[in-house]
């Protein structure tokens, strides 16, 4: 005997091998699990970790090789940066609202704080304001975000300099090898 969420009473059912199979990836959206066990995004630890019902290794259907893209930063300033977060900022916050709060913290902060500072703001940007003992909310009344949210807030003018040095020492070595030979 079986029932469904929308039926109203019980009903029989002979069970076949496909029945008794659960799908790889169960749920929607941010809800989206990997066996009924572990969020999608979770792919990089837990070899071990087994399917809840079924005692199935789920790492197989999990990569921890993560999509990287190299980008060349033709010219940057002290204030531009990379700002990289979680879900839990992503699903909440926009690129544009992300920049405006990082530009308004950079240009509000010290030197040393900023970036800091910048990041903590998006976190609190994402995470809103308690409006009863079991609600957040963002300013404009939506929902905020109820997953964890970690967020680095990087400048690149550094990473270019260094870049910079690096390609002229190596420039500078090779010239003089190519000398002495």
């Amino acid at each position: 005997m079986f029932r469904n969420a929308h039926m109203k009473g019980w009903a029989y059912k002979t069970l076949q091998p496909d029945d008794l199979k659960m799908s790889v990836i169960t749920g929607q959206g941010k809800r989206s699990r990997v066996m009924g066990t572990i969020g999608v995004t979770r792919g990089f630890g837990d070899h071990d970790l087994l399917a809840i019902y079924q005692k199935t290794p789920i790492k197989p259907f999990l990569s921890s090789h993560p999509e990287v893209q190299i980008k060349k930063i033709e010219s940057t300033d002290e204030k531009e940066v990379l700002v990289m977060g979680t879900d839990g900022l992503w699903d909440v916050v926009d690129g544009k609202k992300a920049a405006e709060v990082v530009y308004k913290s950079i240009n509000a902060f010290m030197e040393k704080e900023r970036y800091v500072s910048a990041a903590t703001c998006l976190v609190g940007c994402a995470r809103g304001a308690l409006v009863n003992e079991h609600s957040w909310q963002l300013k404009d009344g939506k929902p905020a975000s109820y997953d964890d949210v970690s967020v680095f807030v990087i400048p690149l003018l550094p990473y270019k300099l260094e870049y910079e040095e690096l390609v002229s020492k190596y420039l500078a070595n090779s010239e003089r090898q190519s000398n002495n030979e």
